[in-house]
C-alpha cells in the first residue's frame, strides 16, 4: 500500500499542472492567457522563435511537427522518484496566423504521463504496479506566462529572458526567504531541463 501511495504522489506532482485549475477561468480569460498578437513580424519568424524557446529548454528531448499554420512540440520526460518511475511527454499545440499585418499566436499544452511503482534490485528497476494519464490539459497559467515572456523577448518586445529560476523568483519576490526548486515552476518548461539562455 505504501508503494502505491508514493507512486500516486509522484504522479500527482508531475501532473500538478493538469486537472482542475485552482481558479475556474472564463472563456475570455483563457483566450487572454493562451493567445497573443504581434506586430512588425512574420509567421515564419514566430515559428523560428518558438523552436528556439523549446531548444533552449531541453533540445535533446523535444521534437517538432509542422503544419501550414501550426507547430506541435513534444518534450519527453522520465525520472525515478524514490520507488516510482514516471515517463511521458508534454505536448504544446501552437497555431500561428497572419491577419491584416499582425501575427496571431494561440497555444495550449497537454500532459501525457505514465508511471509505475516498484523497487530497485541492484541496478535493475522492478515495477509492481502502473498507471498514468493521457491528454490531460495543463491549467497552470505559469506555463503560458513563461512561454509568452520568452516569445516576447525573442520578438524584441521585452528586454529580459526569464530562466525558470528567474521567473519563479520574480513571481515570489514578496515571499521572504523563498528558495527556488525546479518543482516550483511549470513542469512542462522547467522540470528536468537545461534551461539555457539564447545568446
Amino acid at each position: 500500500m505504501k508503494k502505491i501511495i508514493i507512486f500516486l504522489v509522484a504522479l500527482a506532482i508531475l501532473g500538478g499542472c493538469s486537472g482542475v485549475p485552482k481558479k475556474q477561468y472564463t472563456r475570455a480569460e483563457w483566450l487572454d492567457i493562451t493567445s497573443r498578437t504581434y506586430e512588425g513580424t512574420s509567421a515564419g519568424d514566430v515559428f523560428s522563435d518558438i523552436e528556439t524557446i523549446f531548444k533552449m529548454a531541453d533540445e535533446e528531448d523535444v521534437t517538432f511537427v509542422h503544419t501550414e499554420n501550426s507547430i506541435i512540440v513534444d518534450r519527453k520526460i522520465s525520472m525515478y522518484l524514490v520507488i516510482a518511475y514516471v515517463s511521458g511527454f508534454y505536448r504544446w499545440h501552437i497555431s500561428v496566423h497572419e491577419k491584416e499585418g499582425r501575427v496571431i499566436v494561440s497555444s495550449h499544452v497537454e500532459s501525457f504521463l505514465n508511471g509505475s511503482s516498484g523497487a530497485m534490485v541492484g541496478n535493475t528497476y522492478i515495477p509492481s504496479s502502473s498507471g498514468g494519464s493521457g491528454g490531460a490539459p495543463v491549467t497552470n497559467v505559469d506555463s503560458y506566462k513563461l512561454f509568452w515572456s520568452r516569445l516576447d523577448f525573442l520578438q524584441g518586445k521585452s528586454a529580459k529572458w526569464y530562466t525558470c529560476e528567474g521567473y519563479m523568483k520574480h513571481k515570489n519576490v514578496d515571499k521572504k526567504g523563498y528558495e527556488y526548486s525546479s518543482w516550483d515552476g511549470p513542469e512542462d518548461l522547467c522540470l528536468n531541463v537545461s534551461d539555457n539562455v539564447p545568446e
